[in-house]
């Protein structure tokens, strides 16, 4: 299993470093390690309506460490990476449909 690291690396690391520590290489060779498992890449990713007052909360109790403008690059960042997985909305109660798409695509894989 591998947990949010590698893809948070791939989010956070240029907007807070400068730099992601995986690169293309990296990055890639996990995808690929993945694909040969046969695993499916799950991604809990809430609309940015749910994210935003989050946000704002977190930066009122000086919780947050993103600005404004990384808080909106970096859930841009999600979005694109969400293309290539499945992403579970867990502010909504479906989560037997979510299951049943996964056992869809697993069953035709």
């Amino acid at each position: 299993m591998i947990d949010r690291f590698a893809l948070g690396e791939r989010v956070y690391g240029p907007i807070l470093r400068g730099k992601d520590a995986l690169g293309n290489v990296g990055w890639n060779l996990i995808q690929l390690k993945l694909l040969m498992k046969q695993a499916v890449q799950i991604m809990c990713l809430p609309p940015r309506s749910e994210c935003g007052p989050i946000f704002t909360q977190r930066q009122k109790e000086g919780k947050e460490l993103l600005t404004v403008e990384q808080f909106i690059e970096s859930y841009k960042a999600w979005e694109a990476y969400a293309k290539n997985m499945f992403v579970y909305d867990y502010t909504r109660p479906h989560a037997q449909q979510f299951l049943f798409r996964m056992l869809d695509w697993r069953a035709r894989w």
